[in-house]
């Protein structure tokens, strides 16, 4: 079975993402899959925080949406979400899968993870 990918997309209450950042890094440390990347619109349509999310197969991330949309405090940020949005993705064959790192402004500093 191949890996499977999600971008979840948080809508956040103008000015809230560092209210909800610390229960978003907990509600997906808890949870399964493994974090790729995570960025705060700055530019385009604001107050979003965008989570791409890698899975080891379907069943693995159909379990973690199940999680999501059953939860009564989605990804730790009820208090300040105003829409959700979750996209899955299969990655197409003979593609490197995408690797983390540190690009632009640095994850700490927007107290991120």
């Amino acid at each position: 079975m191949s890996k499977r990918y999600e971008l979840a997309t948080l809508s956040l209450q103008m000015g809230s993402a560092t209210n909800a950042l610390p229960g978003v890094e907990a509600y997906v440390r808890e949870g399964e899959g493994r974090l790729l990347g995570a960025w705060l619109a700055e530019v385009g349509a604001l107050n979003r925080l965008v989570l791409l999310r890698e899975f080891e197969n379907d069943a693995e991330m159909l379990r973690e949406r199940q999680r999501g949309l059953a939860a009564s405090n989605p990804f730790g940020a009820a208090s300040w979400l105003t829409r959700l949005e979750m996209e899955s993705y299969a990655p197409f064959p003979n593609m490197p899968a995408p690797a983390p790192g540190a690009f632009g402004r640095s994850m700490k500093s927007a107290a991120m993870f």
